[in-house]
């Protein structure tokens, strides 16, 4: 498989603003989160006077909410660097050519990489093969072993095999 083309200036553009913009997004609604807690179990009185219990549950943010809140505004402050700086990476203009080109190389990055990994397992697997293969060679009766042989260094049986109905 051929190596893919490299990123452009405006393809790191488009997906660092794409990161950026997703983190904040993240950050954000994780720290608008809110935890329940269970304060424990209350009695109370219905309309009809009768008496039950009610849990208790208190409704509050998680702990680390305005850190999460201060990274998500860090992330919206990089996207702006990257989209409005002295030299922005992503020019607005070109975003309808930028922004497809991107999502295809960044595609086929990712095929070419899970492609190179497969490869590299599967090389890995077969030596892996070759070893257990001739364990269980090593482990055959010579008995056995030397019948197995001698078919296989003779191939006039393949061509019989073959002729048989």
């Amino acid at each position: 498989m051929t190596k893919p083309n490299n990123f452009t200036k405006n393809n790191w553009g488009v997906a660092i603003a794409a990161t950026l913009g997703l983190s904040a997004i993240g950050l954000f609604t994780a720290a608008s989160t809110q935890v329940e807690d269970l304060k424990g179990v209350s009695p109370y009185q219905n309309q009809k006077g009768e008496w039950g219990h009610t849990l208790v549950i208190e409704r509050k943010p998680i702990e680390n909410s305005p850190l999460l809140f201060l990274l998500g505004v860090g992330c919206l402050g990089g996207l702006a660097g990257v989209v409005l700086g002295t030299e922005p990476m992503v020019k607005i203009d070109d975003l309808p050519n930028t922004v497809p080109d991107t999502v295809s190389k960044s595609l086929a990055w990712t095929v070419w990489t899970v492609g190179q990994a497969l490869d590299s397992l599967s090389d890995l697997g077969e030596r892996s093969y070759q070893k257990s293969s001739q364990l269980v060679i090593r482990a055959i009766p010579p008995e056995i072993k030397s019948k197995f042989q001698s078919i296989k260094n003779d191939h006039a049986w393949v061509s019989d095999f073959l002729a048989l109905p």
